[in-house]
């Protein structure tokens, strides 16, 4: 029997359209055809009867063979909730059950599709890449373009709300005049009458949501703007993010380069130069003779892009300090290791320690350094050779703090041997050649290891808890997930070339 966690998946998405119009791309087979497209799957021609009891039919075609999908729905309920069966050649033609749930977001929807009733965890895995793509595609189909900006600006929020509602501040900000209405539907032209729409929805300070079209664009085409605004270095600054669905497709660079020539620009001027503090460094940073107004406009643009991935991987390290602990780690595992001393070969000093003496006293964490090196390699991983030789030079330093070890699946002498030709001399080092540890926290297959970090965490009645584990593949299509921990992509991510196809070496 498999428990809940292995025979069902769950993909979320948040896509930039109404429920309304995610719903109807479920329920009508002409849009099902065009977005239900994994892998080699050219189109999905389909035949929906959309009621309770009703049935389908989609023929996923690629260019080698015809796969058919068939199912019952069992709940319709526009335009929020849909669930069927599910039967395929991918599920052993037996029923599986399918919900897709659907929730407004502003001009976002968030889709939450779970599929359950899978018999083994490789149809798990299967059917997770495939609803993936799917799912991508539909998001495509819905909303094919979104101009999305991330703007830092050395203003309150409560300033930079004003800046786009007040018509006299957004004509000085802008040098066009603009009327605009403050109330829930109220009209706004902007531009001397170039841009026209209505204030949908606000927040004071948070939040606003426009409907807005240019002039020149097709009869009956509009967009919706989201507006949302975080309060940044106490509140003396805001990062304003901006999504604008249902630009036309011909519009669409000349709308997305319009809001930097025409409103972030002026705006980021217009706060700098009214403001009594010093200019902020989200804006202004120090200016080489010689540098091109072009330049310097772009590095002003990556700067805020920049800070705007420095508070993301702030706000995520708080998400990451907010978890729960995990399962309690039952058993207590037993690693063999050397003597510090690396030079030290006498087999009579390896020995057993186990993972709950691996905690010092006054230190409760414990981070785990997984080295892919299995028993039947001749070397690790080169990639992970590269991070070891970056920890060996920190670990110092991080054991001031924490409790931190290398485990490894090959045989302690062979570990400790390739240690001393790379000078691992700071790193503890383990080996758990005769234990299950990196198969029971997944850093073990039947193909091999696998890379990765964890943490586990020591609590005052002595019980140890798996706190976190990231590895280099996050999910399908997701990798660099432990890239940070290495200095080396990092400054290679610097140049004009980037990190390219460049792999380490276990000797240069």
């Amino acid at each position: 029997m498999m428990d809940a966690a292995e025979n069902k998946l769950v993909i979320r998405k948040l896509i930039p359209a109404s429920r309304e119009e995610v719903f109807a791309a479920w329920t009508e087979a002409e849009s099902i055809a065009q977005w239900m497209c994994p892998g080699q799957v050219i189109t999905a021609p389909a035949q929906l009867d959309v009621r309770v009891g009703g049935s389908f039919r989609i023929l996923m075609k690629t260019e080698t063979e015809d796969i058919e999908h068939t199912g019952e729905y069992q709940v319709v309920d526009p335009p929020s909730k849909l669930v069927f069966t599910w039967i395929s050649k991918g599920t052993g033609h037996q029923p599986t059950l399918v919900t897709i749930e659907l929730s407004q977001h502003g001009n976002a929807c968030e889709l939450v599709l779970t599929h359950e009733g899978f018999t083994n965890a490789d149809a798990v895995k299967r059917h997770h890449g495939g609803w993936s793509q799917i799912v991508d595609r539909l998001a495509l189909h819905v909303a094919p373009r979104a101009v999305t900006h991330v703007v830092m600006l050395p203003a309150s929020p409560a300033e930079v709300f004003e800046a786009l509602l007040d018509p006299e501040i957004h004509a000085r900000v802008t040098g066009a005049p603009a009327v605009i209405e403050r109330r829930a539907g109220g009209n706004f032209s902007l531009y001397g009458g170039h841009l026209t729409g209505r204030l949908v929805e606000w927040k004071d300070n948070e939040r606003l949501v426009e409907e807005w079209r240019a002039e020149d664009w097709p009869p009956g085409s509009s967009s919706r703007i989201t507006f949302t605004l975080t309060p940044l270095d106490g509140g003396t600054e805001t990062q304003l993010t901006m999504v604008q669905s249902g630009v036309p497709a011909d519009r669409f660079e000349s709308i997305n380069k319009g809001w930097w020539t025409h409103y972030w620009t002026p705006m980021i001027k217009f706060f700098r130069d009214t403001d009594r503090r010093p200019p902020s460094p989200a804006v202004v940073i120090a200016q080489l003779p010689g540098e091109s107004i072009q330049y310097r406009s772009a590095r002003n643009r990556l700067l805020q892009a920049e800070i705007a991935m420095k508070d993301q991987r702030e706000r995520v390290a708080q998400m990451r300090r907010e978890l729960p602990m995990g399962r309690v780690v039952a058993t207590d595992y037993v690693f063999r290791e050397g003597p510090a001393d690396l030079n030290d070969e006498a087999a009579a000093n390896v020995r057993d320690i186990r993972l709950s003496e691996l905690f010092a006293d006054g230190k409760d964490s414990l981070i785990v350094d997984h080295l892919m090196w299995a028993a039947g390699d001749k070397l690790p991983c080169p990639m992970c050779n590269m991070w070891a030789d970056g920890y060996d030079a920190v670990a110092q330093h991080i054991g001031n703090k924490v409790n931190f070890v290398l485990v490894a699946k090959v045989e302690i002498a062979r570990l400790r041997d390739w240690a001393r030709r790379r000078g691992w001399d700071k790193i503890r080092l383990l080996s758990s050649h005769d234990n299950t540890f990196n198969r029971d926290f997944l850093v073990e297959e039947d193909k091999g290891q696998r890379p990765g970090v964890s943490v586990f965490r020591r609590q005052p009645d002595g019980r140890i808890y798996h706190f976190y584990t990231t590895e280099a593949a996050l999910g399908p299509g997701h990798h660099r997930g432990i890239d940070l921990f290495s200095p080396v992509w990092n400054l290679f991510d610097l140049l004009p070339e980037g990190r390219e196809n460049w792999m380490p070496k276990h000797f240069y």
